[in-house]
C-alpha cells in the first residue's frame, strides 16, 4: 500500500520485492535445513530469543507510556 500511495514505479518495486523475497526464502530454507534434525536445540534457542524479545518489548512499552506526554 505504501508503495502505491507514494506512486513508486511498478517495475522497480516488483524487482526489489522479488529479490528481497528470494533472499529471505533462501535464508529461512537454510535455517530449516541446518536445524531440521536438531529440533530440540532450535526450540531452545527460539524459546530464549522469544523470552528476551518479549522482555525488551515490555520494557520499551513501559518507557514509551511513562515518557509520553498526555495531550
Amino acid at each position: 500500500m505504501a508503495a502505491g500511495l507514494s506512486k513508486y514505479p511498478y517495475k522497480p518495486f516488483m524487482w526489489y520485492n522479488t529479490l528481497a523475497t528470494l533472499l529471505k526464502s533462501f535464508i529461512l530454507l537454510y535455517i530449516g535445513y541446518v536445524f531440521g534434525k536438531e529440533y530440540e536445540i532450535a526450540s531452545g534457542y527460539i524459546l530464549k530469543i522469544g523470552v528476551v524479545m518479549s522482555f525488551v518489548f515490555l520494557i520499551g512499552t513501559y518507557f514509551y507510556f511513562r515518557n509520553k506526554k498526555h495531550i
